[in-house]
């Protein structure tokens, strides 16, 4: 059997426009592989800690990609944590797609100028969602 990932998809609670990314990708999700849940909660502090993740967290989305354990009693693989753009391409990736051909056009594109992109967007975000 599979060593199948789940995901842990942390986000900014106090963001509109986060709050509003989340709904959206749980819209789409069937199988619901994502727990998503907000870096300021009790329970996003202890996994922030956990996978010491506390100094990247105030203005980027965060996914841990993590394994259960198989059938054959082997131990499960490392978990994976994406940031950025990375974590925005997994997500699309995982849902419908159209949303995959998104996620191959933005990964084609240079990471640094992902990156750049996303930093702008989460630096701005505020103003896109008013509260």
């Amino acid at each position: 059997m599979k060593n199948k990932p789940c995901y842990i998809l942390l986000f900014d609670g106090k963001c509109a426009m986060c709050n509003y990314w989340v709904r959206f990708v749980s819209s789409k999700r069937t199988k619901g592989s994502f727990k998503f849940i907000a870096q300021d909660s009790k329970e996003g502090k202890i996994v922030l800690k956990k996978y010491a993740l506390e100094s990247i967290c105030k203005k980027t989305l965060i996914v841990i990609k993590v394994f259960n354990e198989n059938q054959e009693g082997l131990p499960p693989k490392k978990p994976v944590i994406f940031i950025k753009s990375s974590a925005v391409i997994l997500i699309l990736w995982n849902l419908s797609f159209y949303y995959k051909l998104l996620a191959i056009v933005l990964y084609i594109l240079p990471k640094y100028l992902r990156d750049k992109g996303y930093e702008w967007v989460a630096n701005n975000r505020h103003s896109f969602y008013k509260n």
